[in-house]
């Protein structure tokens, strides 16, 4: 039987931040084990509370969500964290052992973005964890004021452009003039010169 290789994710996503939340230490151990094997970088949460405490702080851009939890079940956590707005943003997927439709649609109710029923396949986890990692960085990159251009940051902060993209991934912007905009401006200096 041939073997495929592995699929790694994206140089865009390597280092994204996940927070597992379960109250198995077992299954977060495993969970880390395998995203930090794909390239992500794993925070972790016991229970519904430390994980509306780690997520405000982190600002993680996905958190896996266990529904069973003591004090405070999945479904709360969610409905807490997208209650707040510096956390609203952030994907959440269940994941659980809990498989009616009812607790589907509930999940889905309260905010989440997806579900996985445990036993969970590795290859369904990561390609559902990639896919709602890119789409919340797209929507990141989509958050810029039309006015000012000003982006919003990871804190619900807005900010000019260049200070985002300094802050996030250390690179300084150069200021230039593309060609097209410079066939423009060619164009309309000489109408503008024989106006005076």
């Amino acid at each position: 039987m041939q073997q495929h290789p592995r699929e790694r994710i994206p140089e865009s996503l390597a280092g994204a931040l996940v927070l597992v939340t379960d109250d198995e230490p077992d299954n977060r151990h495993i969970l880390r084990l395998l995203l930090e094997r794909e390239g992500y970088s794993v925070i972790e949460a016991a229970t519904g509370l430390e994980a509306l405490q780690v997520a405000l702080v982190n600002q993680p851009e996905l958190v896996l969500l266990d529904v069973s939890m003591p004090e405070m079940d999945g479904f709360e956590a969610c409905q807490r964290l997208k209650s707040n707005l510096r956390t609203a943003g952030i994907p959440i997927i269940f994941l659980t052992a809990m498989a009616s439709s009812a607790d589907v649609v509930r999940g889905f109710q309260v905010g989440g973005v997806d579900y996985i029923t445990k036993p969970f396949q590795s290859a369904e986890l990561l390609a559902r964890v990639r896919t709602h990692v890119l789409l919340h960085q797209l929507q990141q990159v989509l958050s810029v004021c039309s006015y000012c251009g000003k982006i919003r940051n990871d804190s619900a902060e807005w900010q000019s452009v260049e200070t985002y993209i300094k802050h996030k991934i250390g690179a300084d912007l150069s200021h230039g003039v593309c060609p097209d905009c410079y066939d423009e401006i060619r164009r309309q200096f000489p109408a503008r010169r024989q106006e005076v």
